[in-house]
This record gives structure tokens, C-alpha cells and sequence, in this order.
């Protein structure tokens, strides 16, 4: 491939992740705990669902007879029994819901219905249609039908869909296990005692908060000084074992940014280094070999902001999902905007009802617009100004 520009614009980037992006390994496992995976096989029906014709309903299950609304009491249906022994004209079983339907049995009257004395019921035969309150076996599906495609995601109803066509065992894509490397001599952990020039490291509690609601439990981390021997042998490390390595900080161009020099070092290819965007332009993605590797800003807004646009749809794809760079929707601003042209930017909103607030505290810098904001809106390279009510797109976290 042939070095890319030094800086493109985002809709650059994410074209050219989106055309080589691809999922991981399928792998085979239990359908217990996949929520939230993505097929890699499609799953048919071991059987007909319903694999029996039950009742849908507490009630009576007759063989109807027009005009009759007298029956005699035959016995009693519970579910998971076997089946009553035929029903003749003119008799009546006691059944509960999910129950198989008794031999000569066509029709459900539900109890609320039904007048009832020792031997026999009465029911108001007007009302009544054959047929009524059966399921029918295979009124669900057929054996051997196509309930889950590939690609599909894995939602409780549709794993409770699986099951009840006697799949226990599904294909899904795998996870990606990911590498953190946190840099900067100026960080120390929360909840010590900071020092002169010292600031609490924010970024990796944010980086692992976001594998966190992705279900992406496989990951390793590491926080190293601004030293190009530390940063060069952790990144050899993770690019060993991992499948993503994500890296905070270093990754500019002054003198302690030593990120950049020790991807080329390890033979990592450049996809792009710097986008057109604000906040987050030193913004980096390469590959090495089948492994991936972004590289963030150190401020702590650009971390968060790199990731959902990018980062987030990247894993996203890894797993199988399917659209995954593709903005969550639109939304009417609450009041006019004005920027300059030449950079994208990524602002924290607040979208409630269709409609989004710009919030305050936009520097790449400041946190405290989080606590409200629920949205990236992004406003586009070449868009100066925009009225109150115009549509932007936005993104959810």
C-alpha cells in the first residue's frame, strides 16, 4: 500500500477502516451467555414449534358439536403429561395452558366461559368456533425452517427463539482481546496523593469503562513513562497477543512522543496519522499483519470522543456487527451554532426527544460537560454555521 497522507478527512477515515475492517474467527459454544454476540452461521428449527397442539388458555377442550352446550366432564390435561385417552362426542377435558390437546379434541373454551358442576360444563355455544384457542403444532415454525441468520444480533428474544427450536449450541464471532498502554510521566492513579506536575490518569477508567459496555472482557493494560524503551517493549508485548491495541498519549509530535516512532519501529503499517477533526486530530490507525492499533491524544476529551467515533464502530465490526460507522440518527439543534471551516467537530451534546443541546465546556480538555452529555454531534468540515432547529447527525455512546 502506498503511505497514506499525513492528514484526511473523517469521512477518509472512516471509509478506508470500514473497507478492511472484517470480523474475527467464528468460534462455537453455548447459546447460554451469548447475548449481545453476532451470528457467524445460520441456525435452523430441530422441530416443529409448537412440537405439539396445545391449549392456549385454561380451559375445556371438547370435540365442538354445533348447537350442543352441554358436556360430560372426562377427566383432567395438565401440561407436560401424556395425552388423554381420545375424547368422545359430547365430553369435555379440564385443560391448562400449554397443554396437549386430548385425542378428538378440536376446540378451547376458556374457563371464564364455562359453567361447571361435578359432571359436567355448559357453555355459551354462540360464542363458540371451532378451532378456537389451539395452537397448532408447527403454527410457529416447521422443522428444518430458518429462524437466526447469519450477521443477526443476539438479543434475549432471539436467543429464547433459538432455544425453543432445541439449539443449544451456536457459532458467533469472537471477541476482540485487547491491549491498553497508557502513557505519560505525569500520571498517577486516582485516590493517591498527587504532586507537582502531576495529574490523575482518567484515561484508562474511560478506556476499560468502554470495552465494559461492549461485553469485551479479554483485555490487558499497562501505564509507562515518557520513555521510548518502555513504550516501544510494551507495544512489542500486546502486538505478540492481542487483536487491538488502543494507545492514550504520545502520539504527536514533541519530544516525549514517542508512540509514532516505535509503531514504525515494530513494523506497524500506517493507515492514517492525523485527522481533520476537533477535538482528537492526532488521531492514529495501522495494522500489523491482523492486528489493529489506535493511537489517542492524551487529552481526555479526544480519548473519549476518538473512541466512539472510531474505535467503538471498529470493535463493533471485529464482532460481526453490521453498520457499525454509521451515525445513530439525527437531531433538531435547540439553538444556533457557529465554527470555523477545515475541521470536523465532534461536540458533547444532549439529545432528548429528537432534539439536541450543544453543551458548554467543549474543550478537548474538560470533563464536566459528561455529566449531561449523552451524544457526540458532529458538525461537518466544511459547515460554518448552522440554524437553530437544522439537523445534525449525532452518536450515542
Amino acid at each position: 500500500m502506498s503511505q497514506p497522507p499525513y492528514m484526511i478527512s473523517v469521512d477518509e477515515a472512516r471509509n478506508l477502516l470500514r473497507s478492511q475492517l472484517r470480523p474475527l474467527q467464528a468460534v462455537t459454544g453455548s447459546l447460554l451467555g451469548s447475548s449481545g454476540r453476532v451470528l457467524a452461521e445460520s441456525v435452523f428449527s430441530k422441530i416443529d414449534v409448537p412440537p405439539f397442539d396445545n391449549s392456549a388458555m385454561d380451559g375445556y377442550a371438547l370435540a365442538y358439536e354445533k348447537g350442543r352446550n352441554t358436556y360430560r366432564l372426562a377427566g383432567e390435561q395438565k401440561a407436560g403429561e401424556p395425552g388423554h385417552e381420545s375424547v368422545e362426542k359430547g365430553e369435555a377435558v379440564r385443560i391448562f395452558t400449554g397443554a396437549l390437546l386430548p385425542g378428538g379434541c378440536d376446540t378451547v373454551v376458556q374457563q371464564e366461559w364455562v359453567q361447571r358442576d361435578k359432571s359436567q360444563i355448559q357453555i355459551p355455544e354462540d360464542r363458540i368456533r371451532t378451532g378456537m384457542n389451539v395452537r397448532y403444532r408447527g403454527s410457529q415454525n416447521k422443522c428444518g425452517d430458518l429462524v437466526a441468520e447469519a450477521g443477526d444480533l443476539l438479543s434475549p428474544g432471539l436467543v429464547g427463539l433459538i432455544a425453543s427450536v432445541g439449539v443449544d449450541q451456536i457459532s458467533v464471532y469472537s471477541t476482540p482481546k485487547v491491549g491498553i498502554l497508557v502513557t505519560g510521566d505525569e500520571l498517577i492513579p486516582a485516590g493517591e496523593i498527587l504532586g507537582p506536575g502531576q495529574i490523575y490518569n482518567s484515561n484508562l477508567p474511560t478506556l476499560l469503562s468502554f470495552l465494559e459496555q461492549l461485553n469485551i472482557p479479554t483485555y490487558q493494560h499497562q501505564t509507562v513513562g515518557d520513555d521510548p524503551a518502555q513504550v516501544k517493549n510494551a507495544l512489542a508485548q500486546f502486538l505478540r497477543d492481542r487483536d487491538v491495541i488502543l494507545i492514550s498519549g504520545g502520539i504527536s509530535v514533541g519530544e516525549y512522543d514517542f508512540v509514532h516512532d516505535a509503531l514504525t519501529g515494530l513494523g506497524v503499517e500506517t493507515l492514517f496519522y492525523k485527522v481533520r477533526q476537533k477535538p482528537g486530530k492526532p488521531f492514529y490507525a495501522g495494522k500489523y499483519q491482523n492486528k489493529w492499533v489506535f493511537a489517542l491524544p492524551g487529552n481526555p476529551s479526544s480519548v473519549i470522543c476518538c473512541f466512539n467515533q472510531y474505535i467503538k464502530p471498529a470493535l463493533l465490526s471485529l464482532m460481526g456487527h453490521k453498520n457499525a460507522f454509521e451515525p445513530d440518527g439525527e437531531a433538531a439543534l435547540t439553538h444556533p451554532w457557529q465554527k470555523k471551516a477545515g475541521l470536523t467537530h465532534f461536540l458533547k451534546g444532549h439529545w432528548d426527544k429528537g432534539k439536541v443541546r450543544i453543551l458548554d465546556g467543549q474543550e478537548s480538555y474538560n470533563l464536566l460537560a459528561f455529566q449531561k452529555a449523552n451524544c457526540f454531534v458532529e458538525i461537518p468540515e466544511a459547515c460554518i454555521s448552522l440554524d437553530e432547529g437544522a439537523p445534525v447527525q449525532i452518536r450515542f455512546w
